[in-house]
């Protein structure tokens, strides 16, 4: 554990670590809702997210792979719906869902332009 560099509340003291950059996040979706009849719906869902992030040096954990670096993290996911009531007793509920998360660490100066 590294030791604390600050000092804290309540007579305690705290680490402090700060990356070489600030972090960036650029998020974008949309959502689409279709009644197609009174007892038919349709939505689907897309989002985009992409994170980067510096990794301070002497990191929390200390992990020899977290030296000054930069995370950049894309997301992507996506929904797709369909409800059917087929009598007042019954209702038919289809959903599909994915994400995707993958962490990709790059030199400083290295990562890649958000497209």
């Amino acid at each position: 554990m590294p030791l604390p560099n600050l000092p804290g509340n309540s007579g305690t003291n705290d680490l402090y670590l700060i990356g070489a950059t600030p972090t960036t996040r650029y998020t974008g979706g949309g959502k689409i809702d279709w009644l197609i009849s009174p007892t038919q719906r349709l939505s689907a869902r897309a989002t985009q997210d992409y994170l980067t992030e510096s990794i301070p040096e002497a990191s929390y954990f200390r992990n020899p792979l977290d030296t000054n670096n930069i995370d950049f993290v894309p997301r992507h996911s996506g929904f797709v719906s369909y409800t059917n009531t087929l009598s007042p007793t019954l209702v038919l509920d289809i959903r599909s869902g994915i994400n995707r998360d993958y962490d990709q660490d790059f030199a400083m100066g290295q990562y890649p332009a958000v497209r």
